[in-house]
């Protein structure tokens, strides 16, 4: 098998790309997480994670959730990629229901309402990894719902948290969260602009390129080096990323 393969010649991972209705065959890999989840426990070091989920069409509590249990299977060997999309076959229908996604005519809007979802989602998905309980209100979601009344607040009140005196619902968390409760590696492919190569380097994920242009290439490191710069701590090239 390939991936025992790399497991035993110290290959860092293998990661799987989300595309849906590739019924011509060229793809078969819509659920990146499970993939991992079924090759992951064939191998002893090999980390195995999403390159990437499409952010803005996922829920991003329920991606959460998934990567979270991936890492708690595989003992830490779970990393997390993420992507706003392109293939707009599938984006558009399975987005549907978000304002602005569901049509991609309007480019200008289209466009806005894709990034503004990726950045908010991946907000969420932090604070779900590293709070035990947390609120959100952004622009396109608010968790919890407000006036939501749990029926066994007292139970939740003994083991948990996140209920006030009314037993209205003031806070949410995941469970499991990820394993000894760390943030897996992040990765953001395939990055082309400098615009996402800076947001990455701002948010402390590792950025993964195609290009081959040896100018472009250099005006993405400069860029990533540049955002990622932090007093007295290098980011040179072949330096590594907290």
């Amino acid at each position: 098998m390939q991936s025992q393969y790399l497991d035993e010649h110290g290959y860092y991972g293998v990661g799987f790309t989300e595309h849906h209705f590739h019924i011509e065959g060229s793809e078969v890999s819509n659920n990146p997480t499970l993939l991992g989840a079924y090759l992951g426990p064939k191998t002893r070091r090999l980390r195995w994670g999403q390159l990437g989920y499409v952010l803005p069409a996922q829920h991003p509590i329920r991606m959460a959730e998934d990567v979270a249990m991936l890492d708690q299977m595989l003992q830490g060997r779970a990393f997390f990629g993420i992507a706003r999309g392109y293939q707009v076959r599938w984006v558009n229908s399975m987005g549907q229901l978000i304002l602005g996604l569901r049509d991609a005519r309007d480019f200008e809007t289209y466009d806005r309402v894709k990034r503004e979802l990726y950045e908010e989602h991946f907000e969420i998905v932090l604070k779900a990894w590293t709070q035990r309980t947390f609120t959100h209100k952004g622009k396109h979601w608010e968790f919890p719902v407000p006036g939501q009344v749990w029926p066994v607040a007292d139970f939740t009140r003994k083991l948990g948290t996140g209920v006030d005196a009314d037993g209205v619902v003031t806070e949410i968390g995941i469970a499991p969260p990820c394993y000894n409760n760390r943030v897996p590696d992040m990765f953001q492919p395939f990055s082309f602009s400098v615009t996402s190569l800076r947001w990455a380097a701002r948010n402390k994920l590792i950025p993964i390129s195609l290009v081959c242009d040896q100018d472009l290439v250099q005006e993405h490191f400069t860029a990533f080096r540049d955002e990622a710069a932090l007093p007295g701590r290098s980011t040179g090239i072949n330096s590594s990323l907290p």
